[in-house]
């Protein structure tokens, strides 16, 4: 009976890098790197920038922005509540899954000044607004500033909403220089693709975490 070989820690380690293009420079465009790496940390406006240039051998700074610019990429908040840019397609699915896991709770205090179901339809209303044209954050700040309250203020509101709701940073806002507010459109009036059902969206980010992190067990993905 053959016996199964257990991966030591080195291999394990090279695995890792090799997947995240960090043992030599990749020939490999921005949307394919961005792709394979499963998105990248867009915090801090520069950050995915600097992390295509230790990894890309042809890369230059305009690469990301002209990548930004023609919807290859997108930047919106989703792994962990936080900014990523990732491809439209990988958008679809991480927006999906984001929704279908859900955030925080609306906590039993919030529910009282402002339910739900409420929420809920300013959320809808928003969407409409961006579908339209681009708004910045003090834009939409306006249309949430009547159902602001304290610990609800528009910043918190506006989060809750981007969970609810796909929408996405469109140009200048995620490019490199680029230190104002936010700039947003609804995802499907700038992007390629739609939302695909919830199983299948988790499904597909499941593939696309293993493809550029694994080895994994079954206790990271959970």
């Amino acid at each position: 009976m053959a016996v199964e070989r257990v991966l030591g820690r080195r291999e394990l380690n090279r695995a890792l890098l090799a997947r995240q293009l960090l043992l030599e420079r990749s020939p490999e465009s921005v949307p394919r790197a961005v792709e394979q790496l499963a998105g990248l940390q867009a915090q801090y406006t520069p950050s995915p920038y600097l992390s295509l240039w230790t990894r890309l051998a042809e890369f230059e700074r305009q690469s990301l922005t002209c990548a930004l610019e023609c919807k290859e990429v997108v930047k919106a908040l989703l792994m962990r509540g936080t900014l990523h840019i990732v491809t439209p397609r990988d958008f679809w699915a991480a927006a999906t899954a984001r929704r279908e896991l859900g955030g925080s709770p609306w906590p039993p205090s919030f529910e009282q000044r402002l339910p739900a179901h409420e929420l809920a339809r300013i959320a809808g209303q928003i969407l409409v607004e961006l579908r339209d044209e681009p708004r910045t954050f003090s834009e939409v700040g306006t249309l949430l500033a009547p159902h602001a309250d304290g610990e609800l203020s528009t910043t918190f509101l506006w989060r809750r909403v981007q969970g609810q709701e796909h929408v996405v940073h469109v140009p200048p806002s995620g490019t490199w220089g680029y230190h104002k507010e936010g700039v947003y459109r609804a995802a499907g009036s700038v992007i390629p693709g739609e939302a695909p059902p919830a199983e299948e969206a988790l499904d597909h980010l499941v593939r696309r975490y293993l493809a550029a992190f694994g080895p994994a067990a079954k206790q990271d993905v959970a």
